[in-house]
């Protein structure tokens, strides 16, 4: 339950971002630029796990870097 409540308060901060944005732009938030940005930050997401995965194996248990 929490990988849920996870993935949902990263799509309302995309959600709030896009709105800032778009207000700071002057702009009407518009669905197609909302769709383009899910895009792009899972797109990121998606390579950027990998590494935290790899972050994580490479501490050791006082904290320190291998």
């Amino acid at each position: 339950m929490t990988v849920e409540l996870h993935v949902l308060n990263y799509f309302i901060t995309i959600v709030k971002l896009h709105i800032w944005i778009s207000r700071k732009q002057g702009v009407a938030p518009n669905l197609t630029a909302f769709k383009e940005i899910v895009k792009v930050k899972f797109r990121i997401e998606k390579y950027i796990k990998p590494l935290k995965t790899i972050l994580k194996l490479s501490f050791r248990l006082d904290g320190n870097y291998i």
